[in-house]
């Protein structure tokens, strides 16, 4: 745009008004004056916005290179990678790379988001490097050097590539000069010679032989002693991820341990319960990848170690050192005692006798389907007869009318839980889920009003129990069969509902009011004694005020068999011997 005119004054009012001081100055002439003033005021006007702003500054833009004193220097820092949470200043201009583009700060400020800070007028852009076109390489000239470095870049990468050494070489050892003289010779050593000079022996290469004994001492240092801990869920102590060893202790004794974190294939720990009580490990506890397989729960007693190591492909620890089950000396159990009736030794009578059953027991062992046993301690469990299809309950639903029940303990080995069922079956119960261990305890029946007979078992020995409601069961009476010194011909009469099949020896009474009267009980029709006057187990020859005798007979089926010879013969079972 052209500059403003020059105002140039038309008309001298000065001279008017000496020559005629009384005449006013021709409007006409005013007018003429001031629009000469109003057209170069108008103009500079113009001119002014095109290189300043409203507020005075100097118009963005309007200054370029050529506008720049030659003297003048760059008023910007060296360009850098701008970044958020920066302090940037207008003076000297912070000069930034975003986007490959290059900003200079107008105002100083602490950067956060770039596009916002742009926006807000605080750059301004100076280069914008997408726009440069990028030349072919062959149009780059460098300095030529040798014979693949020519005068411009893509003929020297094409003369590189087709000239590169081959990837096979036929160099042999001793032409590598870097080379050590025995780096050269393990190169070209047989495989008993590298061996050698490696100075490992057997122990080199391991995957290439077979090692049938390690001579070195070996130890284990990487060794952690936690604090003690109380029942733990995927144990993790400081230094478990590097040690192999750790010493473990408790707070109370029977503390469980429910999964170790797992770490990597192949890893071992070495468990040593350094401590005063037992430690019960869980099996399959825990979270998935930190569970112990265990066939039951393991105590590690105070002064034993466990070895596990981690199975990376199932997830879980592998116990490498088996802790055996302790069995009891000459039996598989100790202070065994069942029964709804009776008070002996500390066991008491159950509160609801027609229904409950009680056990307790100092030790048991229990066993599952694999021979797997398991050593439990300290028991009682009463079991209810109005509970079904659960633990300390009936395995099922089955009527309780004269019926024969067989009295189990049994084990959930991943809740390390224990408990009483009640069965039909004397081989094979049906046990509640989870439940995989078990162990018979003893038998019981109950009579025809479905109530529990009353009984008292210590150990294998089971007596019924006798007060003015409930008295041995009878199971023969009146005459029968044939009786004297030296003849005992037997009746047959069953012990199916008075004695059980899992037992070894019946406990019976015989007795009479007669005044001269013979009775025996034998275990088949016609048992003959040692003795001719005593032909049978069980004889007694009753005369006025005569006891009634009690006795013994290994059982040879589910019947026994009695001779009477009077109308007032008498049979009762008292108890009986069981086989566990």
């Amino acid at each position: 745009m052209a500059q403003p005119p020059p105002y140039d004054r038309l008309t001298s009012f000065s001279n008017l008004s000496a020559l005629s001081p009384s005449t006013p100055p021709p409007g006409n002439d005013l007018d003429a004056e001031y629009n000469a003033i109003k057209t170069t005021l108008d103009a500079i006007l113009v001119d002014l916005a095109l290189i300043q702003n409203d507020d005075t500054t100097i118009k963005n833009a309007s200054i370029g290179p050529a506008q720049l004193s030659s003297q003048l220097t760059a008023g910007f820092t060296a360009p850098s990678a701008w970044v958020t949470g920066t302090a940037y200043t207008a003076s000297p201009a912070s000069c930034v790379l975003q986007s490959s583009k290059m900003y200079i700060c107008l105002v100083s400020h602490t950067s956060g988001v770039f596009a916002t800070d742009l926006a807000a007028g605080k750059w301004l852009q100076i280069f914008d490097l997408t726009a440069i076109s990028l030349g072919a390489a062959s149009q780059v000239a460098v300095s030529a050097h040798g014979a693949n470095v020519v005068t411009n870049v893509q003929t020297s990468l094409n003369n590189l590539e087709d000239n590169k050494a081959a990837t096979s070489h036929t160099h042999t050892a001793s032409q590598i000069s870097d080379s050590t003289a025995d780096g050269r010779a393990f190169l070209t050593a047989t495989l008993a010679s590298q061996k050698t000079l490696l100075g490992l022996g057997a122990l080199a290469f391991l995957n290439s032989v077979s090692i049938t004994a390690v001579t070195a001492q070996l130890a284990f240092t990487g060794k952690i002693t936690p604090a003690a801990i109380n029942s733990t869920t995927d144990w993790n102590p400081t230094g478990w991820a590097t040690a192999v060893v750790v010493e473990v202790s408790t707070t109370a004794d029977n503390v469980t341990l429910s999964g170790m974190l797992a770490t990597s294939d192949g890893d071992i720990k070495i468990l040593d319960n350094v401590g005063t009580t037992n430690l019960t490990i869980l099996p399959g506890v825990g979270s998935a990848a930190n569970q112990v397989t265990l066939p039951r729960p393991m105590v590690l007693r105070p002064g034993q170690s466990a070895i596990f190591k981690y199975d990376g492909t199932a997830t879980k620890w592998r116990l490498q050192s088996p802790v055996p089950t302790s069995p009891l000396p000459g039996a598989s159990f100790k202070n065994l005692y069942c029964g709804n009736a009776g008070a002996r030794n500390g066991f008491t009578a159950p509160g609801t006798p027609n229904s409950q059953f009680l056990i307790t027991y100092d030790e048991l062992i229990l066993e599952d389907g694999q021979g797997e046993t398991w050593r439990v301690t300290s028991g009682s469990h009463t079991i209810s007869t109005a509970t079904t299809g659960a633990v300390n309950g009936l395995e099922s639903a089955f009527s309780l009318v004269s019926a024969k029940i067989f009295v189990w303990v049994i084990g959930n080995p991943t809740s390390n839980t224990i408990g009483g069922l009640m069965s039909l079956s004397a081989t094979a119960p049906t046990l509640p889920s989870g439940y995989t261990f078990k162990a018979r305890v003893g038998a019981t029946f109950t009579d025809g009003s479905s109530n529990l007979v009353r009984t008292l078992q210590q150990g294998r020995q089971l007596q019924y129990v006798t007060d003015g409601t409930h008295a041995y069961p009878t199971i023969a009476s009146g005459s029968a069969g044939t009786i004297n010194l030296t003849t005992f011909t037997g009746v047959s009469t069953s012990t199916a509902t008075t004695i059980p099949t899992t037992a070894s020896i019946g406990k019976f009474l015989i007795s009479s009011n007669a005044s001269s009267m013979q009775l025996g009980l034998g275990p088949n029709a016609n048992f003959a004694g040692p003795q001719s006057v005593t032909p049978v187990p069980i004889y007694q020859f009753f005369t006025t005020g005569e006891s009634p005798v009690m006795g013994e007979l290994m059982l040879e089926s589910a019947n026994v068999f009695y001779a009477s010879g009077g109308a007032s013969g008498l049979v009762q079972v008292v108890g009986w011997t069981d086989n566990i």
